[in-house]
């Protein structure tokens, strides 16, 4: 299991168990690095082969719910730690 850490004061993160998935929503408070660096995120899965290992529904106010297939969750936390979405990722 993974436990990880991003900027409070700029983005605010929700992860749930959804069966053989992991939902995410994630709230940018500002349109700023973040958000610009989440589409360096969401552009690495589009590029990827497989088509059904990360789904992005952008949704209003700066928000995006994101599915992440289980067993391509350490992939995505660890993309969003290279975009710089994550500060800190640690092992529990």
């Amino acid at each position: 299991m993974l436990r990880y850490y991003y900027d409070t004061e700029e983005l605010d993160i929700e992860e749930t168990e959804n069966g053989q998935d992991r939902e995410f929503h994630f709230h940018f408070k500002s349109a700023g690095q973040n958000m610009h660096d989440f589409q360096k995120v969401r552009a690495h899965f589009n590029r990827d082969r497989v088509i059904t290992d990360v789904f992005f529904y952008p949704q209003a106010d700066q928000r995006c719910r994101v599915i992440v297939r289980n067993d391509y969750y350490i992939d995505f936390v660890l993309v969003l730690f290279k975009y710089q979405i994550l500060s800190h990722i640690e092992w529990i």
